[in-house]
């Protein structure tokens, strides 16, 4: 007997993650603070991550195929990202300084985000630290002594602003180097591209919130 999703999925491994990578035009401006301040900057694309930590390695394509069929049936369509604010995460030692999505896009990646974890079977607190999503770009991290975080919070606001048209997620799987590489990518639906297509097939769809 196969297995269901609710038994076979697990958002408990680092060693893979879905996300969303920043775009080209982007980077550069982003990168000239992370390579500075982020210590997962030679490991990670900037990216904004939708399922991390995600499912263990030995599951990983029946998972991709899994959503790659709720995307199709459900026509999640393509997502406006715009970073306009800045964040923090308050840790032991530190704390960590991230460019925040407006309110819009943020609605929209929580929607995405809980589109997916339902179509693995999991629960929407399922691979967070407290049960809330909390979409967000990591900049850098920074020591409580001094104005470590104030000074880090006010470079990153320079570069607040940026936006692009998220069309695809990218499936991540760590190298040995401990590098997270795109494996595989999971197109949005764009709808402008698809008028004429609007029927879907008969066959049975995962029923989630459109976004």
């Amino acid at each position: 007997m196969a297995s269901s999703p609710s038994n076979l999925f697990r958002l408990s491994s680092t060693q893979t993650a879905l996300a969303l990578i920043a775009p080209l035009h982007l980077q550069p401006e982003i990168n000239s603070i992370r390579k500075i301040h982020d210590k997962a900057f030679k490991k990670w694309e900037p990216h904004i991550n939708i399922l991390y930590p995600f499912v263990d390695p030995s599951h990983l394509t029946d998972a991709v195929i899994s959503l790659r069929k709720c995307l199709q049936d459900e026509k999640v369509e393509n997502i406006q990202v715009t970073l306009d604010g800045v964040g923090t995460f308050t840790h032991r030692r530190n704390a960590t300084v991230f460019l925040k999505p407006n309110p819009e896009s943020e609605a929209r990646l929580c929607r995405l985000r809980e589109i997916l974890v339902r179509a693995l079977g999991c629960n929407e607190g399922d691979g967070t630290h407290d049960g809330t999503f909390r979409p967000h770009l990591t900049m850098g991290q920074a020591v409580f002594q001094g104005m470590g975080i104030e000074k880090l919070a006010a470079a990153v606001e320079k570069v607040t602003g940026g936006k692009w048209e998220a069309n695809k997620l990218a499936v991540l799987r760590r190298e040995i180097t401990g590098e997270m590489k795109v494996v595989e990518e999971l197109s949005l639906h764009d709808n402008d591209e698809e008028k004429s297509d609007s029927r879907s097939s008969s066959e049975t769809t995962c029923t989630r919130p459109t976004i």
